[in-house]
C-alpha cells in the first residue's frame, strides 16, 4: 500500500508471491526470521527521486510504502539479504534463528493464519 503524505490517498496493489527477500536488522548480532519478516513489512518513506505519482494529487509526492501479507502461499521461500550496500558491499554476519518445523506466521498475515511444517 502506498499512502500520499499530502492527501492521505491510499493505493493498494495485490501481487501473488512465492518468495520474499527479507532484510536483516542492522547492528544486531542475532535475529529471528519473524523479526526479519516484520522488518520487511514495516513502513518505508519514499522521498526525493523515489517519489511516486499520487493518483489523487496528480503530482509526485512524498509517500509511505508498506507491504502486508493477505494470504501466504503453500510453499514460501525466504531469501535473506545478507549483503549491505552501505560503505561498499559488506556481508552481514547476523545469526538468524528459524524453526526447522512449524514456522508460524499467524501474527504477520492480515487475513489468513498460516504455519509451515
Amino acid at each position: 500500500t502506498l499512502e500520499c503524505t499530502h492527501c492521505q490517498y491510499q493505493s493498494t496493489t495485490f501481487d501473488m508471491f512465492w518468495d520474499l527477500s527479507i532484510p536483516l536488522p542492522r547492528n544486531k548480532s542475532s535475529s529471528s526470521v519473524q523479526e526479519c519478516i516484520q522488518l520487511f513489512m514495516s513502513k518505508e518513506e519514499l522521498d526525493g527521486n523515489e517519489k511516486p505519482m499520487c493518483a489523487k494529487c496528480k503530482q509526485k509526492r512524498r509517500c509511505t510504502k508498506k507491504f502486508s501479507i493477505q494470504k501466504c502461499p503453500d510453499i514460501l521461500v525466504l531469501h535473506l539479504k545478507r549483503f549491505s550496500q552501505a560503505r561498499g558491499r559488506t556481508k552481514l554476519n547476523t545469526h538468524v534463528d528459524f524453526p526447522i518445523i512449524n514456522l508460524k506466521l499467524d501474527d504477520l498475515a492480515d487475513v489468513m493464519s498460516t504455519s509451515y511444517e
